[in-house]
């Protein structure tokens, strides 16, 4: 099962990550794969469990993004703005829409080109009822989109973003919600 597959790998990989974190604890490496691969994990173990390691989810990536934000073009932060974005919030969780656009923002002033705070942008402006501003972050990521550089993995994240975009443009003309398009997908 492809389902069972994903889960295997991505607790192999989480379970490297930690290695990482052990023999290089100034690298961020470590930390913003196992902040990534745990949440993976979760996302196929289900609800409570991704609640229970959400705040490790939160510290690692924190932590990945105190050594280097940078890395990833801004993966750190990326990471981050779905973690605020996409958890409950309080007394549940740590949600926070705000915060979650705060770290997208930051993504896009240095790394204008990297597509994924595109989408993320436009559902938090769509979930704050703010659909002019949606449309106005979807089609920047139009425009902008980009690979950042010449890799296979950035032409298919890519090509995925500007899919994404274009789906999430038809919802808002049909006032759909764009949030739970960004968590199905």
């Amino acid at each position: 099962d492809n389902k069972d597959e994903k889960l295997k790998a991505a607790r192999l990989g989480f379970l490297l990550s930690k290695e990482l974190m052990k023999k290089y604890p100034k690298r961020v490496e470590g930390y913003y794969y196992g902040g990534m691969l745990l949440g993976m994990v979760g996302v196929y173990k289900g609800v409570q469990y991704i609640l229970n390691y959400l705040p490790i989810i939160k510290k690692w990536t924190e932590k990945a993004a105190s050594i280097d934000p940078t890395y990833s073009d801004g993966g750190p932060y990326i990471l981050l703005c779905g973690i605020y974005f996409e958890s409950p919030g309080f007394p549940v969780s740590i949600g926070n829409i705000y915060k979650a656009k705060k770290y997208c923002k930051l993504v896009v002033k240095k790394y204008p080109k990297n597509c994924t705070p595109y989408p993320f942008l436009a559902a938090i402006s769509d979930t704050l009822q703010d659909h002019r501003g949606a449309l106005y972050y979807l089609n920047e990521g139009e425009k902008k989109c980009a690979p950042i550089d010449n890799t296979l993995e950035q032409k298919v994240w890519t090509e995925k973003d500007l899919e994404s975009i274009k789906i999430m443009k038809e919802k808002l003309k049909k006032g759909e919600d764009l949030k739970n398009f960004l968590e199905d997908r």
